[in-house]
Protein backbone atom coordinates (compact mmCIF):
# COMPACT_ATOMS: atom_id res chain seq x y z
CA UNK A 1 0.00 0.00 0.00
CA UNK A 2 2.87 2.37 0.78
CA UNK A 3 4.35 1.99 -2.71
CA UNK A 4 0.96 2.55 -4.33
CA UNK A 5 0.40 5.66 -2.19
CA UNK A 6 3.82 7.05 -3.06
CA UNK A 7 3.05 6.53 -6.76
CA UNK A 8 0.00 8.80 -6.56
CA UNK A 9 0.86 12.26 -7.87
CA UNK A 10 -1.56 13.86 -5.38
CA UNK A 11 0.31 12.25 -2.47
CA UNK A 12 3.81 13.14 -3.62
CA UNK A 13 5.78 14.74 -0.82
CA UNK A 14 3.24 14.07 1.89
CA UNK A 15 4.67 12.84 5.19
CA UNK A 16 3.88 9.18 5.89
CA UNK A 17 4.45 7.45 9.22
CA UNK A 18 4.73 3.66 9.02
CA UNK A 19 3.65 2.12 12.32
CA UNK A 20 3.94 -1.53 13.33
CA UNK A 21 0.39 -2.38 14.42
CA UNK A 22 1.56 -5.65 15.98
CA UNK A 23 3.82 -3.74 18.37
CA UNK A 24 0.96 -1.72 19.91
CA UNK A 25 -1.84 -3.44 21.85
CA UNK A 26 -4.37 -0.66 21.19
CA UNK A 27 -3.70 -0.61 17.46
CA UNK A 28 -3.66 -4.39 17.30
CA UNK A 29 -7.14 -4.55 18.84
CA UNK A 30 -8.43 -1.86 16.50
CA UNK A 31 -6.90 -3.06 13.21
CA UNK A 32 -5.82 -6.68 13.76
CA UNK A 33 -7.20 -8.25 10.58
CA UNK A 34 -7.34 -5.04 8.52
CA UNK A 35 -3.61 -4.47 8.04
CA UNK A 36 -2.30 -2.66 6.14
CA UNK A 37 -4.51 0.27 6.98
CA UNK A 38 -4.19 3.88 5.84
CA UNK A 39 -5.25 6.57 8.27
CA UNK A 40 -5.42 10.18 7.21
CA UNK A 41 -5.24 13.03 9.70
CA UNK A 42 -6.99 16.15 8.51
CA UNK A 43 -6.03 19.75 9.24
CA UNK A 44 -8.51 19.64 12.13
CA UNK A 45 -6.45 16.85 13.73
CA UNK A 46 -9.17 14.24 13.28
CA UNK A 47 -7.93 10.82 12.14
CA UNK A 48 -9.98 8.90 9.58
CA UNK A 49 -9.51 5.42 8.14
CA UNK A 50 -9.20 5.83 4.39
CA UNK A 51 -8.70 2.22 3.34
CA UNK A 52 -7.36 -1.14 4.42
CA UNK A 53 -5.80 -4.15 2.64
CA UNK A 54 -5.35 -2.21 -0.61
CA UNK A 55 -5.00 1.44 -1.51
CA UNK A 56 -8.27 3.10 -2.52
CA UNK A 57 -7.05 5.93 -4.78
CA UNK A 58 -10.50 7.55 -4.91
CA UNK A 59 -10.76 7.69 -1.10
CA UNK A 60 -7.25 9.15 -0.82
CA UNK A 61 -7.92 11.73 -3.54
CA UNK A 62 -11.19 12.77 -1.89
CA UNK A 63 -9.47 13.07 1.49
CA UNK A 64 -6.66 15.19 0.05
CA UNK A 65 -9.13 17.42 -1.82
CA UNK A 66 -11.18 18.12 1.31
Amino acid sequence: MLHALQAMPQAAGLPVDVIDVDADEVLLRAYDERVPVLIGVGPDGVARELCHYFLDPQAVAAFLAA
